[in-house]
């Protein structure tokens, strides 16, 4: 019941975000704009956001110790899956697929990977933040008297705090953890709680000073700096006459942080409405805003949905995997 409610929930802010950016915008002035690009500029974004899906793969394999043999590809397939699927479930459902993908294909518990997953959210979040510090430090100090970005902003501080403090007092302190369990639940409990820590423990067990931490955060700048540059090619493409860069990545952060809220399945109407909301502060034309919401969100659902449509073509992995998660979501 609650995955229906949730489900119908995220379609219902989906549907109302597109009645309100939708119902004072002439649908012919955004399809005078979306025949101005070019088929070789379309395909330019499709590849450089499929290109952010190689370090995705390198760093979560970074992410597990060397005994456990994950590959590239394992991680590569699984990711992609993942993506692919939260253009098909809504509140980001995909992520079912890509645990269930990966621990088929690796034979790592589905907890350790789910909680992988999260660890990994945690990092882009942190990269997110500082990029839309940055951006916003670069553009205008006067962006931060808003009061909805200064809210995004508080509130995706705290979140990632909170859940930063959280791994790390498991990190440091797993002990403390389970005695704190062991004196709150009863036997029964603490047994199946001890077991979820270890797993979760395992999880984080890469968050050291060495190198391959070094990598791990080197790798998660790289991925958000390669899809920002999609939004700063589109544009560029389109000849906006502001700082193309700065705005591209501060737009990137905005979205992401946006489509955190629940939403139909591929963030239908919220990613246009974050890119459309971002642009306003910078008065861009909302016609011409809310194009290039649709082109960017087009390319990079085409393109994940593509590529995993080859690679569930040549995968060993049958249909029941993928139907299997989607009906867990």
């Amino acid at each position: 019941m609650k995955k229906y409610i949730i489900g119908a929930l995220g379609i219902l802010i989906s549907a109302i975000i597109i009645y309100y950016i939708s119902r004072d915008i002439s649908i012919e002035d955004i399809w005078s704009n979306i025949k101005q690009i070019s088929i070789w500029q379309l395909l330019s974004l499709m590849l450089v956001y499929i290109l952010s899906f190689l370090p995705r793969a390198i760093r979560w394999k970074l992410m597990f110790p060397e005994s456990t043999r994950v590959t590239f590809k394992d991680s590569f397939i699984a990711i992609v899956a993942g993506f692919a699927g939260n253009n098909f479930i809504p509140a980001r459902g995909g992520e079912l697929i890509r645990m269930e993908v990966f621990s088929r294909r690796t034979k790592i518990a589905r907890l350790t990977s789910l909680t992988s997953v999260f660890t990994e959210k945690i990092l882009d979040g942190l990269v997110l933040l500082l990029f839309l510090l940055l951006s916003i430090s670069l553009l205008n100090t006067d962006l931060l008297e808003n009061i909805w970005l200064k809210n995004v902003l508080y509130l995706s501080l705290s979140i990632f705090l909170i859940a930063t403090s959280a791994i790390i007092i498991l990190k440091t302190n797993k002990r403390l953890v389970l005695k704190i369990f062991e004196k709150l639940l009863n036997n029964k409990l603490y047994v199946i709680t001890e077991g979820i820590v270890e797993k979760v423990y395992n999880a984080i067990a890469f968050l050291q000073l060495n190198l391959n931490s070094l990598k791990i955060a080197f790798l998660s700048v790289l991925i958000w700096t390669i899809e920002g540059t999609v939004f700063v090619l589109a544009f560029y493409y389109f000849g906006l006459r502001i700082p193309v860069i700065v705005v591209g990545f501060f737009v990137l952060t905005i979205v992401n942080f946006g489509i955190l809220i629940p939403s139909s399945p591929a963030y239908l109407g919220v990613f246009q409405g974050m890119v459309l909301l971002s642009l306003s502060l910078l008065n861009t034309k909302e016609e011409l805003s809310l194009t290039l919401g649709v082109i960017i969100h087009f390319a990079q659902f085409f393109s994940v949905t593509s590529l995993a449509m080859i690679l569930f073509t040549v995968s060993p992995l049958k249909s029941s995997v993928f139907l299997k998660s989607a009906s867990k979501s």
